[in-house]
């Protein structure tokens, strides 16, 4: 599942597998980047990087991303 906004996007996968999503598909044109989190927020996920052309979230996994401007 894959929910775009105004200023980014919100991934979820729901199943019980591994799932990649397509971005440049997707949204072309689009470019996106992880959320620079702190220490406590998963620094490996959240690591304020650029994100993609594909993104693979894990089993009942969500991601938040930002769009780059």
């Amino acid at each position: 599942m894959a929910r775009e906004f105004e200023n980014g996007l919100v991934l979820a996968n729901p199943s019980m597998q591994p799932y990649t999503f397509d971005l440049q598909a997707l949204y072309p044109g689009y470019h996106f980047q992880r959320l620079q989190g702190s220490t406590a927020q998963d620094p490996k996920v959240n690591n304020g990087k650029p994100a993609g052309p594909t993104v693979t979230l894990e089993p009942r996994d969500g991601l938040f991303l930002v769009r780059e401007k």
